[in-house]
């Protein structure tokens, strides 16, 4: 899109309607693939998917009364904060990590929720580029008022 003209990166509006956009589809493409990551089989492992591997790790330790075994079966422990040290020095940077900054908006809560329906539900990688177009220049109308 850069190499269009159509996206301009130094921009905070372009970006945020780049964001608004195409998040949603990325999001939807790392999902299915952490699907089909945790359903495909291991040659190594008599052809067992990580997900039977794992349920079947929980089924040997289930009667051994162990803490991971209490906190899975009694629902004892908070996924969302599960490997998270937080005691960990704040501030290290992990060498792998992507940082994406958050954008911003001058937009009204009205207006963006008028820009968010115009989105349809079938976004796809192949007409993207057009409701992006279309996003942008309507929020651009609403911040050139």
């Amino acid at each position: 899109m850069e190499r269009l003209g159509i996206l301009d990166p130094s921009n905070e509006v372009h970006l945020w309607c780049l964001h608004l956009v195409l998040l949603p589809i990325i999001n939807k493409h790392i999902v299915c693939w952490q699907n089909g990551w945790i359903h495909h089989p291991i040659r190594t492992e008599r052809n067992k998917t990580p997900m039977q591997l794992w349920i079947q790790g929980l089924n040997a330790i289930s009667a051994t009364g162990s803490t991971i075994a209490n906190e899975v079966f009694q629902g004892g422990e908070d996924y969302d904060n599960y490997g998270i040290d937080w005691d960990q020095a704040a501030g290290e940077v992990e060498p792998d990590l992507v940082e994406v900054p958050e954008t911003t908006t001058v937009l009204s809560e009205a207006q963006v929720e008028e820009i968010r329906g115009l989105i349809p539900e079938n976004v796809t990688i192949n007409n993207a580029i057009d409701i992006f177009t279309n996003i942008l220049n309507r929020t651009l109308e609403y911040v050139n008022l």
